[in-house]
């Protein structure tokens, strides 16, 4: 069994362009379309710190090709929400995803999209908690990463949920 350490001090902050080119380790394909997107204020990092150490993050997007996902005024999408292992289990996605949904919620829109693999049950659970209830539809595209011919690229088929903000926030 992990240790549990504390989260006490548990901090959700935006993160800063510094932040992401300290933290980005996924697909290095991603890295600049992502990086276009929040130098163009369409995406966002956010940030779970617990005293100055970074344990967990999301993006959101406020627009994207599919509009289902992000429709740049109504909807936008949550995406890659991470929590260290051992910091799990103690409301840290909870607090990140919370916090996305106020922040969307400040600059007007009224709900919000992601994605899910329906294998993932503790996820699937996580976010119906969360108030995404509605299934969109089914995707088998990344909705951020695009190839050089604006191709999105392929992968496992997995669930579009949404949450609309008339629900509870908390």
């Amino acid at each position: 069994m992990l240790f549990k350490p504390s989260i006490k001090k548990l901090v959700i902050k935006k993160g800063t362009p510094e932040d992401f080119n300290r933290t980005f380790s996924g697909d290095k394909t991603a890295r600049p379309l992502i990086e276009e997107h929040m130098l163009s204020s369409n995406a966002e990092m956010w940030l779970a710190r617990c005293g100055k150490k970074i344990i967990g993050s999301a993006y959101v997007f406020k627009k994207l090709d599919d509009s289902d996902a992000a429709d740049g005024e109504n909807t936008g999408y949550i995406s890659n929400l991470y929590v260290e292992e051992r910091y799990r289990n103690q409301g840290v996605g909870s607090k990140i995803v919370n916090r996305i949904n106020e922040r969307l919620g400040e600059l007007g829109f009224k709900a919000s999209t992601l994605g899910v693999h329906e294998s993932e049950k503790n996820n699937v659970r996580l976010y119906k908690k969360l108030g995404y209830t509605e299934h969109v539809k089914n995707c088998a595209l990344d909705l951020v990463v695009v190839n050089g011919k604006g191709e999105h690229k392929p992968m496992k088929e997995y669930m579009l949920l949404k949450r609309r903000f008339e629900q509870n926030l908390h």
